[in-house]
């Protein structure tokens, strides 16, 4: 959650905090809205603190442009972290709180650090942010890393019903995730996750999840790929997701960068296997690096069954063309 462009503030007794904000500021004009023609909005406000002294660490992440009731076992939607913890050592660190769950690398990367104004639709199908503990490694023997957690049910998540009764203690969530980090040049990562009862109720199904993704990087050139499989979707038998993306990005100068990203997702449900496609086309001006300023243009085509894919599978149904401002400190 912090950058480098967040304003650090030290005190002599060895207290270290980090403050921290961005907006997003967008344009749009969407072939598959009722109201089609160019409409403003904000896709996110956010501002934060990291507090650090020695081993121990906290954090707290607010959402400026949700004010919402909070779902079941979680925190309100306008408070989207806030956690507390101790590092024993790299193969070791401990967190407790509300944070995001460790399922989904794309869905794990910065909101402000993203290459195209929307997220894949992979995004659609992680355990979104809980309360929980995890346990947590990183630079193990070179690279290792993991992180391993017990929460509250995942009520946050788009595919886990948020049901009005009271599931805590009764039903939890469970997240893994096992990375090799080969430094600057290459990443991967694998993940699973399930959310008992995803139905909300005693006796639905549990929703279960399982991600693999990677990173390969040079100076000029990046690529990411990710791969979800989404298994029995809002607590309901045999009614699945999988999904994939491909996106490459080229830096041409400190300014100028392109990006181009398909997607992929097959969905079954009683009765009906759909798929839809989406492709977008991408160009992010930066301004002004004190800032993290910067303008992302961005063109998106759909093909497929678009008429008839399920809504829990999210993803552009028709043409758009997208636009984006971006301040952070």
């Amino acid at each position: 959650m912090s950058s480098a462009n967040a304003i650090k503030y030290k005190i002599d007794d060895g207290h270290e905090f980090n403050f921290w904000g961005f907006a997003q500021f967008t344009a749009e004009a969407r072939d598959d809205k009722a109201n089609d023609g160019l409409n403003f909005g904000n896709d996110r406000a956010r501002a934060g603190v990291r507090w650090k002294r020695e081993n121990l660490f906290a954090g707290l992440h607010v959402d400026l442009n949700n004010t919402g009731d909070a779902p079941n076992e979680t925190l309100d939607r306008f408070i989207r972290d806030a956690f507390g913890g101790y590092k024993f050592s790299n193969a070791a660190k401990v967190k407790i709180g509300q944070f995001k769950t460790p399922v989904g690398m794309s869905y794990n990367m910065p909101g402000k650090k993203l290459p195209l104004t929307k997220r894949p639709l992979t995004d659609r199908y992680n355990l979104d942010r809980t309360l929980g503990i995890m346990l947590s490694g990183r630079k193990i023997g070179g690279g290792f890393g993991y992180d391993i957690g017990i929460f509250n049910p995942a009520s946050r998540a788009a595919q886990v019903s948020d049901s009005p009764a009271d599931q805590g203690g009764d039903a939890n969530a469970f997240a893994v995730r096992a990375i090799y980090d080969f430094g600057k040049a290459f990443y991967i990562e694998a993940s699973y996750g399930s959310s008992e009862e995803a139905g909300g109720t005693v006796g639905s199904e549990d929703y279960r999840v399982v991600d693999v993704g990677a990173i390969y990087n040079n100076p000029n050139f990046r690529v990411r790929i990710e791969f979800i499989d989404a298994m029995d979707i809002r607590g309901v038998k045999n009614q699945n997701a999988t999904t994939y993306f491909l996106e490459g990005s080229y830096k041409a100068n400190k300014t100028y960068e392109l990006t181009v990203r398909y997607e992929n997702s097959d969905a079954e449900t009683t009765g009906s296997d759909t798929n839809l496609q989406n492709t977008f086309l991408g160009v992010t001006v930066f301004l002004d690096s004190s800032t993290n300023g910067r303008i992302q243009l961005n063109y998106v085509t759909s093909s497929g069954d678009e008429a008839t894919f399920p809504g829990f599978g999210g993803g552009f149904r028709d043409d758009a063309i997208l636009s984006q401002y971006q301040v952070a400190f």
